[in-house]
């Protein structure tokens, strides 16, 4: 099952104090990467703070397979956002500062036993493999809605709207036509490996699709605010220059 949707996971935002009090703020998703030899988990900005609404989460809460052969069974993993300093723990782009992606040092938090599909660079597109109007799959968790007793996600599609070679209006990011809700930021934007076949191995098996990007925001027409099912995936050469700052 492609490592039981390519490392996808859930994420639960939380808000502890120090009075042992816990707030839920927020959902959203996240997936595995890897860069030499460290494990990173991947989501959006957004999803460690937002100015408008407020929302300050110092904590995530994960969900992570621990068998191959029984796909229901998972462990919960909680994850600080901040050091003992009150520092981020995680990585932002270093120049630009609205690319709505992050990276979290996972390494400390995983064990030999979790069974988790990464990403790495090598599942990058070619320029050639992409066209305006293909069908690509974002793998998420729509308004917290997935199938919880397997840990699974769910797979809505969608085609490329805006030319992948070329940023929207300049930015690195393109667009994907597709109905989409809260909760699905962070996914990874997927498309089929064309012409591909390897045996997959047990330790990484070759992906049977390419990484395109990372979706965040809807795009909304900025005169009536009228959503126009348009997503923004940014573009995933970015984690590169996240992890490697």
């Amino acid at each position: 099952m492609d490592e039981f949707h390519y490392g996808v996971t859930p994420i639960e935002t939380w808000l502890k104090t120090d009075l042992m009090k816990s707030s839920r703020l927020g959902q959203g998703t996240a997936f595995f990467y890897d860069c030499k030899e460290v494990h990173y988990l991947i989501t959006n900005k957004h999803m460690v703070y937002t100015e408008d609404p407020p929302r300050y989460p110092n904590t995530f809460k994960i969900k992570i397979h621990t068998n191959r052969d029984v796909v229901r069974e998972v462990r919960d993993v909680e994850i600080p956002l901040y050091d003992e300093n009150k520092e981020p723990l995680w990585l932002e782009h270093p120049h630009l500062i609205d690319v709505d992606i992050i990276a979290l040092d996972m390494t400390e938090h995983l064990k030999g036993s979790d069974v988790i599909f990464r990403w790495t660079k090598d599942d990058f597109p070619s320029q050639s493999q992409v066209n305006l109007g293909s069908v690509v799959s974002i793998i998420g968790y729509p308004l917290g809605f997935y199938d919880s007793l397997h840990n699974l996600p769910i797979a809505r599609f969608g085609t490329i709207a805006s030319p992948y070679e070329v940023g929207f209006e300049g930015e690195p990011f393109f667009l994907v036509d597709s109905t989409l809700h809260h909760g699905i930021s962070g996914s990874p934007v997927i498309i089929p490996r064309a012409g591909i076949h390897h045996r997959r191995s047990r330790a990484r098996p070759t992906p049977l699709h390419t990484l395109l990007g990372v979706i965040s925001a809807r795009e909304h027409d900025p005169n009536t605010g009228i959503n126009l099912e348009l997503g923004r995936v940014w573009y995933p050469l970015l984690i590169e220059e996240i992890i490697n700052q």
